[in-house]
């Protein structure tokens, strides 16, 4: 674990201390940071860089280090890898990180001069020399030894460099870094005196030829962070320090380096309003390990916390389920404050851990939107279907006339014999009972076809637990009498057991477009001996109902418009909402499909629906 080579000694400081505080302490470590703590809780820094910049505004040392130092700490957990570091060190490259415990309290700093120490020599690429890793016709700095600590320091700022080589003539005279900085400060040496006075020297070069586990060892030993480079005339070529070599690790620190270079960092970093997060899998624990600004500015300080400080736990368990299982989508939408997003995923996996890059995309207002139409929407379908049920109203006229006509004959027969048998003194007390009774079921067959139509205009949308059976005879006993007049034959083959939650109301408007569709296209084209036929019957976890007639079926050049809205092949007479109602009722309230396809004789209505 990462504690157990984290150093704290002479390393940590109150909050309230000066710049000439921490600059001291910065020597007496020789690690060139100072951790500031409130208590125990580390809440800012202070690096060997920063004074480069410090001592430019001629800064006196007894100010307060609060005003210079820098709050934005990135810190990890003591029971971290090395390999876990590493890869913080790297992604969000910086040279030091912070260690704390479970209470959040200060452990110590881990630095990349630590870690380089701490890994087994094979870790290296130890066939690749250095001159593999340094960069061609790398501009080495250099200044003369006659320069002053002030000039030298401010070609150090302006070049966002860390070292600079003094030379004299064509002979390296010394090296002076950041670290030699402290000692500058510490001692309270004038900036204004000679680099010669202050540089290392001699300076510890390499050949271009060394390998980089011979480069490790030699800053191990010598306890430095850079190497100066030289070819085979010991003219200075370049230069290379522990991140160099760092970035040139083998195995899976090489693979994931190289899928993460900096130039694609950066990039990643400047896109708006897409946040992404990149999470370091172990396991089961699952840490962050680099933001982007942008997830920065609305998730604050994560950077090493579980995914699920920022996810709600049972979303993730459903999404790394899935992700474990191969079959995430990029369809998981998250609510983070005020804000929906989506996410997508992407999983790099290496030899002992995996690394997850999660992008947010931010679909609050798309969110609202799609809210807003499918409101929208189900209002109009609303309408739509009062419209498409209005419509239906003239046919439903004709339907009540056919099916009243036989009874009310019935009624008005018996009645004419009953008054005429009393018109002749014939009254007979059973003859006239069982006349009675004859008008009563009448009556009632007359006021059970009102209430099957009244229910089939009842506005209600209440999901129901009911046979199928049941809906699909209610739907014939409407148009029954309809089919009767016309001598069109029904039959039905109806599985009894199928039992759906569904809205019965819709089911039947659809079973009665579909009826009433194939009744008009048989009249149309007057055909003989016509008939229509309803089946049903279970597949797997679906109910299935065909209704089939054998009117000659769909032309081919239509049969791919009949459910698009306002298409109708019945002139002035059509209205075209039948079957596309039918079809959105199936599919946006039943959860199911309805299709339509030609069979031997006639065009045949499939039904679909999830039991």
């Amino acid at each position: 674990m990462i504690k157990d080579i984290a150093k704290k000694e002479f390393i940590c400081i109150d909050k309230s201390a000066t710049l000439g505080d921490a600059v001291a302490l910065m020597r007496q470590s020789g690690e060139g940071v100072v951790v500031f703590v409130s208590g125990e809780k580390p809440i800012a820094i202070l690096t060997e860089r920063d004074l480069l910049y410090i001592l430019k505004d001629d800064i006196s040392l007894d100010t307060k280090a609060s005003n210079y130092y820098q709050v934005g700490l990135i810190s990890i957990h003591s029971s971290r890898s090395l390999e876990y570091s590493l890869h913080i060190l790297i992604d969000n490259n910086i040279r030091r990180l912070i260690i704390r415990d479970n209470d959040n309290n200060f452990v110590g700093v881990v630095t990349q001069e630590m870690i380089l120490k701490h890994l087994e020599r094979d870790t290296y690429r130890i066939h690749i020399s250095v001159s593999n890793i340094i960069k061609p016709n790398q501009n080495i700095i250099t200044v003369k030894p006659n320069s002053t600590i002030s000039q030298s320091l401010k070609i150090m700022r302006d070049n966002l460099i860390g070292s600079i080589v003094i030379v004299d003539g064509d002979d390296i005279a010394g090296i002076f870094t950041e670290r030699d900085l402290i000692r500058v400060v510490d001692m309270n040496i004038d900036i204004e005196t000679p680099i010669k006075e202050v540089m290392n020297s001699p300076v510890i070069t390499i050949s271009k030829d060394t390998i980089i586990a011979d480069a490790t060892n030699i800053m191990n030993e010598k306890n430095i962070r850079r190497l100066v480079v030289i070819d085979e005339k010991s003219k200075v070529i370049g230069m290379i320090g522990t991140r160099d070599i760092m970035r040139n690790l083998q195995g899976n620190y090489a693979n994931f380096i190289e899928q993460k270079l900096t130039i694609a960092k950066n990039t990643l970093d400047l896109i708006p309003n897409i946040m992404i997060v990149e999470l370091f899998r172990d396991g089961d624990s699952q840490y962050i390990h680099w933001l982007n600004s942008k997830a920065k500015d609305t998730f604050g300080n994560v950077l090493d916390n579980d995914v699920l400080d920022i996810i709600d736990p049972s979303i993730w368990e459903s999404i790394d389920r899935d992700l474990s299982l191969g079959r995430y989508k990029d369809n998981a939408n998250v609510t983070i404050g005020d804000s929906t997003y989506s996410l997508s995923i992407s999983e790099y996996p290496f030899e002992d851990y995996k690394l997850l890059r999660i992008i947010f995309t931010d679909v609050t207002e798309f969110e609202k939107k799609v809210a807003k139409a499918v409101a929208s929407k189900e209002k109009m379908l609303e309408q739509l279907m009062q419209q498409s049920r209005l419509a239906q109203m003239g046919e439903m006229l004709s339907m009540i006339a056919h099916q009243w006509r036989q009874p009310l004959s019935a009624i008005n027969a018996t009645m004419a014999t009953l008054k005429l048998k009393n018109m002749l003194g014939e009254y007979n007390q059973e003859f006239f009972n069982e006349k009675i009774d004859n008008v009563s079921k009448y009556s009632k067959y007359l006021s059970n076809t009102i209430s099957d139509f009244r229910n089939f205009f009842k506005q209600n949308r209440i999901i129901e637990k009911v046979k199928l059976e049941d809906i699909i005879k209610s739907s014939i006993n409407i148009i029954v009498s309809s089919l009767e007049y016309e001598n069109i034959s029904l039959s039905s083959d109806l599985e009894n057991s199928i039992i759906l939650n569904t809205y019965p109301n819709e089911l039947k408007q659809v079973m009665l477009n579909i009826l009433q569709n194939a009744y008009d296209a048989i009249i149309e084209k007057d055909i003989k001996n016509p008939s229509i036929s309803i089946h049903s019957y279970q597949k797997e976890s679906y109910a299935i109902i065909e209704i089939s007639d054998n009117a000659g079926g769909i032309p081919k050049y239509i049969i791919n418009d009949i459910f698009n809205p306002y298409f109708t092949t019945k002139s002035k007479d059509g209205t075209g909402l039948g079957l596309y109602m039918s079809q959105t009722i199936i599919k946006d309230h039943c959860g199911g499909t309805l299709y339509v396809s030609n069979g031997k004789d006639g065009a045949i209505f499939t039904i679909r629906i999830p039991i």
